[in-house]
C-alpha cells in the first residue's frame, strides 16, 4: 500500500494538496491572528481577557504557568500581540513559499507555536475550528519540512483527512441522538441566541418549519454519512465539498463561525489525497 503512495504521480499529487492545505490553513490563521490583534484590549492588563484574570485558571497546571516572569511574557498583552504577529510573519512566508522548503518551515514554526500559545493561555472561548486548525499546522510541519521524505507527508495528509471524517461524523452522531436537531428545532433557537444568532437568518428559518426540518436532518445525515463517501465514486465526494462549503459559508455569515470555513475548507484536500489513495489500493 505504501509503495502506491510513493510513485512519481503520487507524490506530485501529494505535493499539491499539500500546498492547497497550507493556502487555506494560512489565510484561516490570519483571520484569526488578526481578529484578536483587531481585539487587543481584551488582552491588555487592564482586559477582560488579561493575563491577571486568566492566570488564576491555569496556575497549577504546570511549571511553565508557575513561572511568573516566564508566564508573563509569554501570555501576557505584549507577549501575546508579538505572538500574533509572527504567526502572521509566518503566513507571508507560507503562502510564498512551496512544501518541504526552508522558508515554508520556518513560517509554519512561528504559526504553529502562536496557536499552541493561544491554545495554552485560555480554555474560554475556543472552538472546534481552533483545535483543528492547530491539528492541521503540527500535521504540515512534521510532514512536510525539508528533513523528512514523501512517505510521512503523505501519512500526515492521511491524518488531517482522518481527524476531519471522524469531526463531522462526531458532530453528527451527537446532532442524530439529539430530539432538538431531529424535530428541526435546532436551527430556530440557534439563530435566535444573542451570540450565534442573525435576525435575517431567524426570520428565514421561522418562515417554513418543514423546510428548515428538512435543513437539519439533511445536515444530520451528510455529517454522519461522510466518512463513507471516503469509499464512495468521486462525484459523492466532490458533492459533499459542495455541501461542505455551502454549509460552513452560511455558518460564516449567520452565525459568524468565520473561522469554521477556513479550518475545515484546509481539510478538504487532504481528503481528496485520502479518497484518490484508498482508490489507488483498492484497483
Amino acid at each position: 500500500m505504501l509503495e502506491n503512495l510513493l510513485t512519481p504521480a503520487a507524490v506530485a499529487l501529494e505535493n499539491r494538496c499539500a500546498k492547497l492545505v497550507s493556502i487555506l490553513f494560512a489565510g484561516g490563521v490570519a483571520v484569526t491572528f488578526a481578529e484578536r490583534l483587531a481585539a487587543s484590549r481584551l488582552y491588555a492588563d487592564s482586559g477582560l481577557m488579561s493575563w491577571r484574570v486568566l492566570s488564576f485558571d491555569r496556575a497549577r497546571n504546570g511549571v511553565l504557568f508557575r513561572h511568573t516572569v516566564l508566564s508573563q511574557s509569554l501570555f501576557g498583552g505584549k507577549g501575546a500581540r508579538a505572538s500574533y504577529w509572527a504567526g502572521l510573519a509566518g503566513v507571508v512566508l507560507v503562502l510564498l513559499s512551496p512544501a518541504r522548503s526552508y522558508s515554508f518551515t520556518a513560517g509554519m514554526l512561528p504559526i504553529v507555536l502562536s496557536c499552541v500559545l493561544a491554545h495554552l493561555r485560555t480554555t474560554y472561548a475556543g472552538d472546534g475550528a481552533q483545535q483543528m486548525s492547530l491539528i492541521v499546522g503540527v500535521a504540515l510541519l512534521l510532514g512536510f519540512n525539508p528533513w523528512v521524505t514523501p512517505a510521512a507527508g503523505a501519512v500526515c495528509l492521511l491524518f488531517i483527512a482522518a481527524q476531519s471524517a471522524l469531526s463531522y461524523l462526531a458532530s453528527g452522531v451527537a446532532k442524530l441522538i439529539s430530539p432538538i436537531w431531529m424535530r428541526g428545532d435546532a436551527l430556530v433557537r440557534i439563530l435566535a441566541t444573542t451570540a450565534f444568532g442573525c435576525e435575517l437568518g431567524f426570520r428565514l428559518a421561522s418562515i417554513s418549519p418543514r423546510f428548515t426540518r428538512m435543513l437539519c436532518q439533511v445536515t444530520v445525515i451528510v455529517e454522519v454519512l461522510f466518512p463513507f463517501l471516503l469509499f464512495g465514486p468521486r462525484w459523492m465526494m466532490i458533492a459533499f465539498f459542495v455541501w461542505g462549503f455551502t454549509f460552513h459559508l452560511a455558518n460564516a455569515f449567520l452565525m459568524g463561525l468565520n473561522t469554521f470555513l477556513w479550518a475545515f475548507l484546509s481539510t478538504y484536500p487532504a481528503l481528496y489525497f485520502a479518497w484518490c489513495s484508498f482508490h489507488s489500493w483498492a484497483r
